[in-house]
């Protein structure tokens, strides 16, 4: 038996995916507050409190169970090179640093950053609002994506939608943080692709020329299961 595992699913080949090769799918995706509460406490046991807990589920929300188990390794390395427990600060190091200095302004912005693309999102059709966590690094949306037939109009919507953050944030606050830009996964470049999308599609065509350096090439049909958008730290 043969298993693999992508982030990238609308990236990979359709040959490689029909039936006879890839035979099942299942998405695995990242834990919610009571798993990680569940992975830290059985790492950590049982002998933590309340607030001590939600420190440390905060500073592990948008992390993977891989992410999480190799914190408590790292944490039961440093307390077992001093012979002694793993305590709290110990995992708290390992996940990330100290957040007790948490900006609340900033959260309030990241909030609002989320909320503008679960709205726009569910306003639009384009699927059901799976997740919205603020995380140690900033925050992140993740929505289900319905079926679509990339036409126009789908486009357009999935443009809107990675853009509803920075807009939620200039309508409500005035201003637009730089925590939408950054890597390829990030919401100004998904913008940035979709945008190129639709002039490569319905506006001066496949002409390579219009495309901008180092963008992936034009996706498929918007068949993917999940999409996240993530506003991060700068």
């Amino acid at each position: 038996m043969l298993v693999c595992t992508t982030n990238y699913l609308d990236r990979i080949d359709a040959a490689i995916l029909r039936p006879g090769r890839i035979d099942a799918r299942a998405n695995v995706p990242l834990p919610g507050p009571r798993a990680l509460e569940r992975m830290l406490r059985d790492g950590l046991g049982t002998g933590i409190s309340s607030s001590e807990m939600a420190r440390l589920v905060r500073a592990a929300t948008g992390g993977t169970a891989a992410d999480v188990d190799g914190a408590l390794r790292q944490a039961r390395s440093v307390a077992r090179s001093e012979t002694r427990e793993v305590t709290v600060e110990d995992l708290q190091r390992a996940l990330g640093g100290d957040i007790e200095d948490a900006n609340p302004a900033w959260e309030r912005r990241v909030a609002l950053h989320e909320c503008g693309h679960a709205i726009v999102g569910t306003c639009l059709g384009i699927g059901r609002v799976t997740r919205v966590v603020l995380t140690r690094d900033g925050g992140q949306a993740w929505m289900s994506y319905a079926t679509g037939k990339s036409v126009l109009s789908d486009l357009e919507d999935e443009l809107a939608y990675a853009l509803a953050g920075r807009a939620a944030e200039r309508l409500i606050l005035g201003t637009v943080a730089a925590g939408a830009g950054g890597n390829a996964m990030s919401d100004l470049a998904r913008a940035t692709q979709t945008a190129t999308d639709i002039d490569l599609r319905f506006g001066l065509g496949a002409d390579p020329r219009t495309r901008a350096r180092g963008l992936p090439r034009p996706h498929g049909q918007r068949n993917r299961t999940g999409c996240g958008c993530t506003c991060r730290k700068r």
